[in-house]
């Protein structure tokens, strides 16, 4: 979904886009199961929430584009950046 939309954005509404991403996957059950898997028991062994891409909800995929209470993240605009 994600790369969907970033065809339709620049650079910069794509990479505020990969943040807000990036906080949602930080608070996801799959993340901390893959982090004790690889990191801590070392087993890598994950048992992820579904088992197949296909299993995954719309739902549960909208739930990761949603903004959350994390601070906006800003990226400076062209004119910012300009150099005199």
């Amino acid at each position: 979904k994600h790369v969907r939309r970033a065809v339709q954005q620049d650079l910069r509404q794509t990479l505020i886009a990969d943040y807000h991403l990036a906080c949602r996957f930080l608070e996801a059950a799959d993340f901390r199961e893959g982090v004790r898997a690889l990191l801590v028991d070392k087993t890598k062994d994950p048992r992820w929430q579904h088992g197949a891409v296909d299993e995954v909800a719309d739902a549960d995929v909208q739930t990761y584009f949603e903004h959350g209470d994390e601070a906006e993240f800003l990226l400076p605009t062209k004119e910012q950046t300009e150099f005199k």
